[in-house]
């Protein structure tokens, strides 16, 4: 049996979960999304742990109960982020935010697992490959601004553009007068009148 309490292997799996969560957590913190850098960081870092932990008692278990162990760790760890995940993602006037945030909880939750079981090109590509879905957003507005097309508004959003338009301004869901260096805008004083 390995040392349980210091294994160099170990320790550089859960130091790579953490900076590659916290690589991708500075990214989300930078776009001010609801979860940043320690979340981001932590998640990682709890899957890896969860599933170090998991192969563990595996080996404790022996061979013939092994992959169920495993597989029942590893099923926990995904059902309770789900659930973290789904706390990211609120929905208001048609308009649903956080997905992505839920989406790269999970993802990086695969990542730290992948870590805690060794697969270090598993969780090596799925990071990887995770950044290039982060910045695929820009991307696909630069090839919709070549292409000359108009990105999709959500409905919500075209409200707030067509009350903005009319020198209003959208507050929670009351619509008032755009307030131009102190006063009315002009169309809204032809209103006025």
């Amino acid at each position: 049996m390995s040392n349980l309490w210091f294994n160099p292997e170990e320790w550089l799996r859960l130091f790579t979960a953490l900076m590659f969560g916290a690589a991708i957590g500075f990214e989300r913190e930078l776009h001010d999304k609801p979860a940043g850098l320690k979340t981001i960081a932590t998640v990682t870092l709890a899957g890896c742990l969860l599933m170090l932990v998991s192969v563990h008692m595996g080996s404790l278990l022996g061979n013939t109960q092994a992959t169920v162990t495993l597989d029942r760790i590893g099923a926990g760890i995904l059902t309770g982020i789900g659930f973290i995940g789904a706390g990211t993602i609120l929905q208001s006037r048609h308009h649903v935010a956080g997905v992505t945030t839920a989406a790269v909880i999970w993802l990086m939750t695969g990542v730290g697992m992948a870590l805690g079981a060794g697969f270090y090109s598993i969780a090596l590509s799925g990071y990887i490959f995770g950044w290039i879905g982060l910045s695929l957003d820009p991307l696909g507005l630069w090839v919709m601004k070549r292409l000359k097309l108009k990105p999709k508004i959500a409905e919500g959003e075209a409200q707030e553009h067509h009350v903005e338009d009319q020198g209003m301004q959208l507050d929670g869901e009351e619509i008032r007068p755009q307030r131009i260096g102190g006063t009315h805008s002009s169309s809204q004083r032809r209103r006025d009148r």
